[in-house]
C-alpha cells in the first residue's frame, strides 16, 4: 500500500496484487491434490484472499485476518475430515458453480467490510499517512 498510496485506487491495487499472490499461493497444493482440484481451490480461495485484505486494511492488524483464516480452515476440517488429499473426479456444473458463489460471496464481504464514507475510517491508510507525516 505504501508503493501505491499516491494513486487513487492504491487501495484496490494492492488488494488485487495480495488476493493474486494469496491464490497462487495456494498453488502448492498440487502435489496434494489433482490439478482440477487445485485450480478450482486457487479460484475459490481468491475470494477469501480479498476479504482477508480487506479485514488488514480496514484494521490495520494481521491479527484479525489471520483469526479469520484460522477459523475457517478449522471450520472447514471439521466439516471435511481431515483429507490427505482431494480429488476432483472432474469439472461439473455444480461444482464451479459452488465455487464461483464462494468466490462471489465472500467478494461482496470483503466490499461490505471496506464500505464507508471515506478512506480515512480505515485504520491502515491513517496508519501509513501519519508515518509520513501527510493527513
Amino acid at each position: 500500500m505504501k508503493t501505491f498510496k499516491s494513486s487513487k485506487y492504491g487501495v484496490i491495487i494492492s488488494l488485487v496484487i495480495s488476493t493474486v499472490l494469496f491464490s497462487v499461493y495456494h498453488f502448492g497444493n498440487i502435489s496434494n491434490q489433482n490439478i482440477e482440484a487445485t485450480i478450482l481451490q486457487m479460484f475459490g480461495v481468491a475470494g477469501i484472499g480479498f476479504m482477508l485484505g480487506c479485514l488488514y486494511v480496514k484494521t490495520g492488524s494481521l491479527l484479525i485476518p489471520m483469526i479469520a483464516h484460522f477459523f475457517f480452515d478449522f471450520f472447514l476440517t471439521i466439516m471435511n475430515g481431515m483429507q490427505v488429499s482431494y480429488k476432483t473426479q472432474q469439472f461439473d456444473p455444480s461444482t464451479i458453480s459452488a465455487v464461483i458463489l464462494q468466490f462471489l460471496i465472500f467478494l461482496l464481504i470483503g466490499i461490505m467490510i471496506l464500505k464507508a464514507k471515506h478512506s480515512d475510517d480505515w485504520r491502515l491508510t491513517r496508519l501509513i499517512y501519519s508515518e509520513n507525516g501527510n493527513k
